[in-house]
């Protein structure tokens, strides 16, 4: 709840026109307003021990012209998949249905005057309209103002992909001596797996803009580097990673810089083999012959396994 409440304050317009204090009458005279030149939002805000409460949430148009419709319908944040939008309400006590190209999306309840768009189309243009629901027949209004219930507006979605870059990308040293862990947060994707419109399929780690590790797992955080990525990692100064999808990958992350003490091995650990020479499009996800022993993967036991800490792809 909001706690203890002290008082009401009562403004016409933003301007604070009273202050009532909680346990009086819950009804207040206002005057100095001209109803028939102008409309006025009256709102009533309280103020209590956590702070004072929005008080468009509980608010109403009176005056000239005033209808059932709300008023500043406003398109924010346009994506791919995605917008966000808001109006101001004629009065709070109507709950509000939002329509997309003429379907109905969502009911918002009284008191609310936005709404997320979610999981829809790319490259898509969108007719917006919103409907105000009075609980009750607003007899205040003349009978022509009460039948005008909508508002609308129109904008179009942006082309799908590329996706997201994954944020907070980290590197530190990996539960054995000769292991590194890279990790970071993966983007956010909606309920069919897609990023800006564009279905993702993983991550790909940098080493100074070259590619030394692919992840293909959309939900995956991390990842374990083995011997034969540690060997560019140090000889390279900055880490990024990419989120790939079948339409490209992502802008690069906000590099790191690799810190030189993950590279101080214990003397019983594998030693590092020589670096070798980079090409414009290196294939290390599998390691060279001569770099690790072999290992006879008929036992099923060691298959690689995928988990949502660390996947290890050598």
């Amino acid at each position: 709840g909001w706690g203890t409440i002290y008082s009401y304050n009562i403004y016409v317009d933003k301007e604070l026109r009273m202050n009532v204090k909680f346990g009086a009458q819950t009804k207040a005279v206002i005057e100095r307003l001209d109803l028939n030149a102008k409309a006025y939002r009256i709102c009533v805000q309280c103020v209590t021990d956590k702070g004072n409460s929005d008080e468009i949430c509980s608010s109403m148009l009176v005056g000239k012209d005033v209808c059932v419709a709300p008023i500043q319908l406003k398109i924010h944040c346009i994506t791919a998949t995605s917008a966000d939008i808001s109006w101001l309400p004629s009065n709070s006590n109507y709950s509000h249905a939002i329509f997309l190209n003429e379907e109905e999306y969502e009911v918002v309840k009284a008191g609310c005057y936005s709404c997320a768009l979610m999981n829809i189309r790319p490259n898509m243009k969108y007719k917006v309209k919103v409907e105000a629901r009075p609980h009750q027949i607003p007899w205040e209004l003349p009978p022509d103002r009460r039948q005008l219930k909508c508002v609308y507006t129109q904008f179009a979605t942006l082309a799908a992909g590329p996706p997201d870059a994954p944020l907070d990308v980290q590197i530190e040293a990996g539960p054995t001596p000769d292991v590194v862990m890279i990790s970071w947060l993966p983007v956010t994707i909606d309920a069919a797996g897609t990023s800006n419109g564009v279905r993702v399929t993983g991550y790909a780690v940098y080493a100074d803009g070259q590619k030394i590790i692919e992840v293909m797992s959309p939900t995956a955080g991390s990842v374990l580097a083995r011997p034969s990525q540690i060997q560019l990692l140090q000889v390279s100064t900055e880490l990024t990673v990419r989120t790939t999808s079948p339409y490209g990958e992502s802008t690069d992350s906000n590099p790191i810089k690799i810190p030189r003490a993950l590279f101080t091995f214990p003397s019983h650990s594998m030693p590092l083999q020589s670096v070798p020479e980079k090409g414009p499009h290196p294939d290390i996800s599998v390691p060279l012959s001569n770099e690790l022993p072999n290992v006879d993967f008929s036992d099923e036991s060691l298959s690689g396994t995928t988990c949502d800490k660390a996947l290890t792809i050598d």
